[in-house]
């Protein structure tokens, strides 16, 4: 007998097994976790997606932001869109776009019925909008299918330091890389927070339009009943400090005239006015409103640009030569791609009673009408169909 043997088999020992391939099991388990991710990522889409396109949601939580204008204007853009969606075939369809000016400027509902036109209108117009914001739109917008778009736009808006938000923007790529492009690599770099914060809404609604959910859901979780101990206790209005510009005699005689007749709410109104100068984001506003106009030209949209009025007194405020920028942008994109163009000269005049501040119409009074019947007029005969009200005349 061979010893060896008799003693491996004396001592129970066995022939040792080879071990399975480490490496192997490594990578078979790795390809679980990542089908199991890109599961959990195409579910988040969908889920994201079936949200940001079920008007039911909407609808629901607009009773809830009545009292925050920004939230407000969130939920109802997203429901003018998808309103004007379903639109009957065959009607045609028009967006009124540009900042909560144009809410004023644009009221339908306040004139007859038969004067309100045949086609079906949609509005995308808050606070939070300037001409980045309506760049973005975009996608949205051709979403529609418009026939036709109207920007209620002036200098105001063009002049106006460039404040992108996350929360305001429609979630487009290319709105983005044309911004980076056209502010420069230093600004991108300095703003390069709130472009992270853009570009994650762009791949997730539910991100870009949180301010709303936080708004309905989170802010009900901040308050306790300790808070009730201090229902009554009643803050002091913060006093804003006024612009040293207005110590001119025009500025303080017009000033004193607005407070008579619109109170110390128009002061945070002035504040905004104040901020209109030249600089480098005129230029990246006209490249952004250039932009838009192309994009929709491009996808055979009619363009009409309404200037929205100002306040008589608000000319005492800001440099009178700026909207010489605004009329040459104008001048441009009419020459350049056709669009239509209707000067304040053409939809005035406007009187002091029909503002409740320096920048906005009242949305209720005869210039809001005389307004609104302008632009359905002047949309009307762009497409080519039945003039509703008076013609404007329009360039």
């Amino acid at each position: 007998m061979d010893n060896r043997l008799s003693i491996f088999s004396f001592s129970g020992a066995s022939p040792q097994t080879a071990k399975p391939d480490s490496g192997s099991s490594f990578l078979r388990r790795a390809g679980r976790l990542s089908m199991a991710g890109v599961l959990a990522v195409a579910i988040v889409w969908v889920v994201d997606w079936g949200m940001f396109h079920w008007r039911g949601m909407w609808e629901a939580l607009s009773p809830s932001v009545q009292d925050h204008p920004f939230e407000r204007g969130i939920v109802r853009d997203r429901l003018s869109i998808l309103r004007l969606q379903d639109a009957p075939v065959g009607r045609p369809r028009v967006i009124v776009a540009g900042s909560s000016r144009a809410r004023g400027a644009f009221q339908p509902t306040i004139l007859p019925p038969s004067e309100r036109g045949r086609v079906a209108v949609g509005v995308l117009a808050h606070g939070g909008i300037g001409p980045f914001e309506i760049r973005s739109a975009v996608p949205n917008m051709l979403s529609a299918r418009p026939d036709a778009v109207v920007l209620v736009i002036s200098e105001f808006e063009i002049t106006r330091p460039l404040d992108p938000r996350p929360s305001f923007h429609f979630g487009s790529w290319s709105a983005i890389g044309e911004l980076i492009l056209a502010q420069g690599i230093q600004t991108t770099i300095r703003d390069r927070t709130n472009l992270f914060r853009m570009a994650a809404g762009c791949a997730l609604t539910l991100y870009r339009t949180r301010r709303v959910f936080q708004r309905i859901f989170v802010d009900d979780l901040r308050r306790f009943s300790l808070d009730e101990r201090f229902a009554n206790q009643e803050s002091k209005p913060k006093q804003e400090k006024l612009d040293p510009s207005l110590s001119s005699p025009a500025a303080k005689q017009a000033l004193k005239r607005l407070a008579e007749i619109f109170g110390h709410g128009m002061r945070f109104n002035l504040s905004q006015v104040l901020t209109i100068q030249r600089g480098d984001h005129l230029r990246v506003n006209k490249d952004l409103v250039r932009s838009t106009v192309r994009s929709l030209a491009e996808a055979g949209v009619k363009v009409l640009i309404v200037e929205a009025p100002n306040h008589p007194e608000a000319v005492n405020f800001h440099d009178p030569t700026l909207r010489d920028d605004f009329l040459e942008l104008a001048r441009d994109l009419k020459r350049e791609l056709g669009m239509r163009f209707i000067p304040v000269e053409s939809s005035g005049p406007f009187e002091s009673d029909d503002f409740y501040d320096m920048t906005h119409l009242d949305g209720r009074t005869d210039g809001t009408a005389r307004l609104t019947r302008r632009i359905l007029a002047a949309v009307h005969e762009i497409l080519g169909l039945e003039s509703r009200g008076p013609s404007p005349a329009t360039t």
